[in-house]
């Protein structure tokens, strides 16, 4: 996946804790692994991100 990111100039996140935070974190009740914003909406999501560059 970092590979392919790399290659494509798509940056990339690190979340800190695991994976089922992270899916508690995306409002689903299991393990995640990796996820895309495809398209943020209404979100806060990429200034999240930015935040914690």
């Amino acid at each position: 996946l970092s590979t392919m990111a790399k290659e494509k100039k798509v940056p990339i996140y690190r979340y800190t804790s695991n994976g089922v935070e992270l899916g508690y974190a995306c409002g689903k009740n299991f393990a995640v692994s990796a996820f895309a914003v495809i398209d943020e909406g209404e979100s806060s999501i990429l200034q999240l991100v930015k935040k914690g560059k």
